[in-house]
């Protein structure tokens, strides 16, 4: 009994870790660790005031982790809590770490307000965004997710969500450009779909 006791508690642990990030600040630049995985993330502050931060890039990955999980706490060690409402642009192209080759999932939290132009852009094995979107999310901007594979049935029934912009989910060639099947807009918000949002998607239907 006392093993399997013992057993459950270090699996807790385990998970419990996974999703969170600690926020250390390095001279006038912000960080955040997943202490789980090693991985380190470049943020930027937005207010200081809001604690509101915004993913900037990847500096650190010693483990080469596929999964960026943006869902747990942004806690600073004073206790101090972020909340993470932007991802930057060209996000996962830059930094000193690029995940863009490897990056196949990604998951989004529901404090999530923008997703800046070229994000995820060229992110050629990013199959599965979680959710997608969440509900507070207002605007995907040029070139997010272009030439990326995240595709299937997308939901954009997000009554948030104004902007998608210009060539957002243009698959150029190779399989991403079968993979989008067909996009939910119902109880959308979207006012405005910029110039080639969805070119070369063959199978959409």
């Amino acid at each position: 009994m006392k093993k399997l006791l013992v057993a459950v508690c270090v699996v807790g642990c385990a998970v419990a870790s996974a999703f969170g990030w600690t926020v250390v600040k390095v001279s006038d630049a912000y960080q955040a660790k997943d202490e789980s995985t090693g991985l380190v993330l470049n943020i930027s502050v937005l207010s200081s005031t809001d604690h509101t931060i915004k993913f900037s890039n990847v500096r650190e990955n010693p483990n080469s982790v596929t999964v960026l999980d943006f869902t747990g706490a942004f806690i600073e060690e004073d206790g101090t809590e972020w909340t993470l409402t932007q991802i930057g642009g060209s996000a996962c192209a830059g930094g000193t770490a690029p995940i863009k080759s490897i990056l196949t999932e990604v998951r989004l939290p529901e404090t999530l307000e923008q997703i800046q132009g070229m994000a995820f852009m060229n992110c050629t094995n990013l199959t599965k965004v979680m959710p997608f979107l969440p509900a507070s999310v207002k605007e995907i901007q040029n070139q997010a997710f272009y030439g990326s594979p995240v595709g299937g049935d997308l939901r954009l029934s997000n009554a948030n969500l104004t902007t998608i912009g210009q060539n957002c989910f243009n698959c150029e060639s190779g399989t991403v450009r079968g993979n989008l099947r067909s996009i939910d807009f119902t109880g959308s918000g979207v006012t405005e779909i910029g110039a080639y949002a969805f070119m070369n998607a063959t199978n959409l239907t």
